[in-house]
């Protein structure tokens, strides 16, 4: 499996446990929590996505010189 999708898919599930955290706590309506859900839930996991994939083929190289 690409390990992009792979990241991804944790980062997605990580950011809608977040999210869910959060609308309990401050007690959001349906609808505010699903408008939080899909703003966070879409462009964040991306963004941690390209993150962590960058900062894992910089290690990659690392350890390949050493």
């Amino acid at each position: 499996m690409d390990k992009f999708l792979v990241i991804y898919t944790a980062s997605t599930l990580f950011v809608g446990l977040c999210v869910a955290a959060v609308s309990i706590y401050y007690r959001l309506s349906p609808a505010e929590a699903l408008l939080l859900g899909l703003c966070c839930g879409v462009a964040l996991p991306f963004i941690i996505a390209i993150k962590i994939e960058a900062k894992w083929d910089e290690y990659q190289e690392k350890k390949g010189r050493n």
